[in-house]
Order: C-alpha cells, then sequence, then structure tokens
C-alpha cells in the first residue's frame, strides 16, 4: 500500500510540475512571400489552402513558471514573416512546441527544427526545410525544395511532370525513386546518392546524415 501510495504522489507531483499553453496567432497575408519558422524541439503541421489568412497555432508544454513568459513572436521584415517563440531560451530546453500552420499555399516556406517530425502538405510555393532529428514529409510537391536532417527519414509525394533535377544523399541509408517511367536507387555500399534529371523546372536537393529518402512522383497528385 505505501508503495502504490508512493507512486501516486510522484505522479501528482509530476502532474503538478508539468503544464500546457496554446498560443495563437492570425493575420491577412497582404504582401507576404515567405514565411519562416523557428522551432527548438516539437512537430510541426503544415496545411497549404485557398485562403487568404496566416494561421498559426503553437502548443507549448513545460513548467508553468516558463510557460508564462512565452509568446508567439511574429516579426515582418519586407516580405518575409518570421514566427517563434520568444523568449528563444525557453525553446526547446524548457519548453516542448508543436505548431500547427494554415497558409496560403502559394506562399513560400522554410522551417527549422531541432527536434521533432515535419509534415507539410498542398504548398506550391518553394520549400526549405531543415530538421535536427526527426522525419520529414512532404505532401503535393510542385516546386523546387531543399531538405536536410541530421537524423531522420525523408519521403516527398509530388508531381512528376513539375520536378527537374534531383539530388538525392544519404550518408547512411537508401535512396529510392519511383516515377510514372522508372524507379531508381542510390548508388553506394553505405552512404547511397543519386542524381536525376525529371521533365519538369522544380529543383529537389535531400540531405540527410542517417536515413533513408524516398520519391515517389505521379502524373496526376
Amino acid at each position: 500500500m505505501k508503495r502504490w501510495l508512493h507512486v501516486v504522489m510522484m505522479l501528482a507531483a509530476g502532474h503538478l510540475a508539468a503544464a500546457e499553453r496554446t498560443l495563437r496567432f492570425v493575420q491577412p497575408a497582404g504582401e507576404v512571400e515567405t514565411v519562416t519558422v523557428n522551432v527548438g524541439a516539437g512537430d510541426v503541421t503544415v496545411t497549404g489552402c485557398d485562403c487568404t489568412e496566416i494561421t498559426a497555432q503553437v502548443t507549448v508544454t513545460g513548467k508553468r513558471w516558463h510557460l508564462e513568459e512565452l509568446e508567439l513572436e511574429a516579426t515582418r521584415t519586407g516580405k518575409t514573416l518570421k514566427l517563434s517563440l520568444s523568449p528563444r531560451k525557453y525553446s526547446g530546453k524548457k519548453a516542448g512546441e508543436d505548431w500547427t500552420l494554415k497558409l496560403p499555399r502559394q506562399l513560400n516556406l522554410s522551417i527549422a527544427t531541432g527536434v521533432g517530425d515535419l509534415r507539410v502538405s498542398g504548398m506550391t510555393g518553394e520549400l526549405e526545410l531543415q530538421v535536427g532529428v526527426g522525419d520529414v514529409e512532404v505532401a503535393g510537391l510542385v516546386a523546387n525544395l531543399a531538405a536536410e536532417t541530421g537524423v531522420g527519414d525523408v519521403e516527398v509525394r509530388g508531381s512528376w511532370a513539375a520536378v527537374g533535377r534531383m539530388r538525392l544523399t544519404t550518408g547512411v541509408g537508401a535512396v529510392t525513386v519511383v516515377t510514372p517511367e522508372a524507379r531508381m536507387r542510390g548508388h553506394g555500399l553505405v552512404s547511397e546518392s543519386l542524381v536525376a534529371e525529371g521533365p519538369g523546372k522544380a529543383k529537389i536537393a535531400i540531405t540527410t546524415g542517417v536515413g533513408d529518402i524516398t520519391l515517389r512522383l505521379q502524373d496526376t497528385l
């Protein structure tokens, strides 16, 4: 009985120490052409839509006295809107952050995250994605993509007609490209790389230290 009471007390203490807070941001896109997001530790999900507003929601978890100081900071420089948590000293170290964004699909997007999975779908602008540790998934690709992970798989589904130059490299893992015309594999023993050319103009450059890279390109999305 004493042992279970001790466990209950520990769980209660953990529950009291942990807290959760949700921050939201909504703004008309206006003349914004590029959105950048900096994330410490947490998952990011981005969905492109036929809309005119930039919507962001981030759920932060950690100790309550840390979360009370956090704000979702939006900084506009020219035609670029930068989103991040402020103050940055808590992001990734003392607070986890899970982001959900809904953006006009034509915007360019740049995301950098330390630890966490990244999912992007329905965006038609250029993508620049950087993840320290975590998987990357992109659906509906029709424009330039530059993606890099330290440790994690990268999977991309997109339009074969839109894709041109492909340069794919993994330090440890496999590289696979599936198109309507062929199935291609990377070359190498432990590391693999593949350079190929599609019928379109979009450039794809993907690098991962440890992880598989998979491209699935179709005639129609």
